[in-house]
């Protein structure tokens, strides 16, 4: 019984220090509010062996004055033609859109080792610069704005 206390003792340690598979996660913040408007961009980067290898990007906005349904149609519009659709390999975006709370949900999710850079580019992103271990590349995205934890 002791030997399957500490052998579970000693998995649990390894397990927490590998991080399920020598995985670690970089969540980082941009607040994106202004004058009527509340929002946030957050990205999470999941480096597997210390290198990128994949990438959310999520952008939350909410209109926090009134605005008229035509208004609301154009912003949408603009985010829609700023993020385009795809079917881009190793690229998936997602827009959640409720006209009626005004609130706006886009997430891009990027599996760095299937997309090009071609992709995602439409999107103001440049997969050189996920490149590099952990705390490059957190410096790289801090430099760009962003909090990161």
């Amino acid at each position: 019984m002791k030997k399957i206390v500490i052998t579970s003792v000693i998995f649990m340690i390894c397990f927490s220090l590998a991080g399920c598979g020598n995985k670690d996660l970089l969540t980082c913040s941009l607040d994106l509010s202004d004058d009527g408007i509340q929002g946030k961009q957050k990205m999470m980067i999941t480096f597997k062996d210390n290198t990128v290898s994949t990438l959310q990007m999520q952008v939350d906005v909410k209109i926090t004055d009134d605005v008229s349904d035509e208004d609301w149609e154009d912003y949408v519009s603009n985010i829609d033609n700023t993020y385009p659709d795809t079917d881009a390999e190793g690229v998936q975006l997602t827009k959640e859109n409720d006209p009626e709370k005004q609130t706006y949900l886009l997430t891009l999710d990027i599996d760095v080792n299937k997309a090009n850079n071609e992709d995602v580019a439409k999107y103001g992103l440049d997969l050189d610069n996920v490149v590099g271990n952990y705390s490059t590349v957190k410096e790289q995205v801090e430099k760009s704005g962003f909090t990161c934890e």
